[in-house]
């Protein structure tokens, strides 16, 4: 159930309420004259309130010679305001027991912050004086820059490496081709104003969505989200920069080669669809299914790996969709082939209905537990903002799952498999296989021409 009430200098208040094992879960959202969005899950068990706030933007927005700015822009938005400093702010921090994670995803930037109840009009002082007047001061940078540096440096990590190769395949030059983070090289390229440049494009309270989950009310975050960022100026955000998709002329077949290896890393996949397909439930179900039937082939019946999986990766601008696993070098082509062959006979066949039914439970059985975990009912409602949608209540989640039909899921899997414009055979699949050349690369021809790399 719902109701609407009008507040004071145009404040929008909307509150859903779903009851749960100890009496209602409420959801209660506010949106600021300058744009800023606040939303508030409350869960009265403990006296702990988890601050979740994200700008609608990430390393998407960067251009490839740039890869790292957004993550490095938001690891230093802790590193210095206009009035303390990096070890200022560390002992505030400290001083109030917060607990603090900042980064950036493809499509978001995310500072959570947990803190005691009572200590919460501090904690969110300190947030608002960081989103809104950092000063990136140039010795902090390097020290970030550094350390960010060396987080992608690991070129002996052989799951890393086949990642990473995976992603230069399918996107080449575009943005994606590059690590998330950013290399030694694109991190190095960075300057200080190009911070100040991207925190000006994309750093807007018209861009932010701020989740309070925990031991408070909307009633009471009220006078402290007005104090602290309601003179946040609202102002024009810079679109993403465009990446068309990328067009697959027969197998792309990479060996990367590690010759000291004794297991090789197997990557395949082509582009996904973009986040706005109207589907994204049913493609959720499908990719669910496929993970199991792999497994089940893979790891069950042919015990050639410990690990399998697939991972539609839903962004705003079309990502990959990517199954990765991992076997003996001498397993490889096996491995592939059933891979090739079990995502083929879901695409032509569609799923049983037993495997529908029960996806559809346990994506249900997910969406109760949010009734229990508060923070990943925050979560989820941070990507629903991000990517256009609004999750008014755990219901209304239930029941997007129960629209699903099982002859749309059949329908899916057969849009994003096999009909034009997704793969329908091997040649149009790339893939990447990190391990040693001198075992993989014969073995590999017979999923088309292979490029062999260092």
């Amino acid at each position: 159930m719902s109701s609407l009430y009008l507040l004071p200098v145009a404040f929008c208040l909307f509150v859903a309420s779903v009851p749960d094992s100890e009496g209602a879960l409420t959801i209660s959202r506010k949106e600021l004259p300058n744009g800023l969005k606040v939303i508030v899950v409350e869960n009265h068990e403990r006296p702990l309130v988890t601050i979740n706030c994200a700008i609608k933007s990430g390393a998407a927005e960067e251009l490839s010679v740039k890869a790292g700015l957004a993550h490095l822009t938001a690891k230093m938005l802790l590193q210095g305001t206009q009035s303390k400093t990096a070890a200022e702010i560390a002992e505030s921090l400290d001083c109030l027991g917060a607990s603090i994670s900042v980064s950036a995803d493809w499509d978001m930037t995310t500072i959570k912050i947990t803190i005691l109840k009572r200590v919460l009009p501090q904690a969110l002082a300190l947030l608002a004086e960081a989103l809104q007047h950092p000063s990136f001061p140039a010795w902090e940078i390097d020290k970030v820059k550094s350390g960010a540096a060396g987080e992608s440096s690991n070129s002996d990590n052989l799951w890393q490496t086949a990642d990473l190769a995976f992603n230069r395949a399918l996107f080449a030059e575009h943005r994606y081709g590059m690590p998330l983070r950013g290399n030694e090289k694109t991190l190095a390229g960075i300057m200080r104003e190009d911070l100040f440049d991207f925190y000006h494009d994309h750093y807007a309270p018209n861009n932010t969505v701020i989740v309070f989950s925990g031991d408070v009310t909307l009633r009471e975050i009220e006078p402290m989200i007005a104090r602290e960022m309601g003179k946040w100026k609202e102002r024009n955000v810079r679109r993403p920069y465009a990446i068309s998709s990328v067009a697959i002329e027969g197998a792309r077949v990479v060996v990367v080669d590690r010759p000291a290896a004794t297991q090789a890393q197997i990557r395949l996949g082509f582009p996904a669809t973009g986040r706005s397909a109207t589907d994204i439930t049913a493609i959720r179900m499908v990719n669910s299914i496929l993970s199991d039937r792999l497994s089940k082939e893979l790891r069950a019946r042919r015990t050639i790996t410990y690990g399998v999986s697939s991972n539609y990766d839903l962004r705003k601008i079309p990502g990959p969709f990517m199954i990765w696993t991992f076997t003996r070098p001498a397993q490889a082509s096996e491995a592939i082939e059933t891979i090739l062959s079990v995502a083929a006979q879901l695409a032509e066949q569609g799923p049983t209905r037993e495997e529908f039914d029960r996806m559809k439970e346990r994506f249900k059985v997910g969406s109760w537990a949010l009734l229990e975990l508060p923070d990943l009912l925050a979560a989820r409602i941070i990507e629903a903002e991000v990517y256009g949608d609004r999750i008014e209540s755990v219901e209304a989640i239930e029941r997007g799952i129960d629209a699903v039909t099982f002859d749309l899921v059949k329908q899916t899997a057969r849009k994003y498999f096999k009909e034009p414009g997704a793969p329908n055979s091997q040649r149009e699949w790339t893939i990447v296989v990190a391990g040693p050349a001198s075992v993989l690369a014969e073995s590999m021809k017979r999923f088309g021409p292979v490029k062999v790399i260092p």
